[in-house]
């Protein structure tokens, strides 16, 4: 599943429940539990939180406990590229 750009944006804001321009930990462990189109980007099953501790983990390349729009496209392409 290849995602547009404007899907991917569109996604991202899907999951920034505050519009802050950041995912943090609490918005991560909610979008995995409850937006269908990012479970099946994910193709992960198990716990919310420790899949979004995992998600954070690898993805948050500046360590500030967030994911911003740069970060979150790289792991969406990495995602579909596996």
């Amino acid at each position: 599943m290849n995602m547009s750009q404007k899907k991917i944006v569109n996604l991202f804001y899907e999951i920034d429940k505050n519009e802050n321009g950041y995912i943090n930990l609490s918005e991560l462990i909610e979008g995995v539990a409850t937006n269908a189109e990012f479970k099946q980007l994910l193709k992960l099953s198990g716990d919310s939180e420790e899949i979004a501790q995992k998600i954070l983990s690898v993805f948050d390349k500046d360590y500030d406990d967030k994911i911003d729009m740069p970060e979150f496209m790289q792991m969406v392409h990495a995602l579909e590229s596996r």
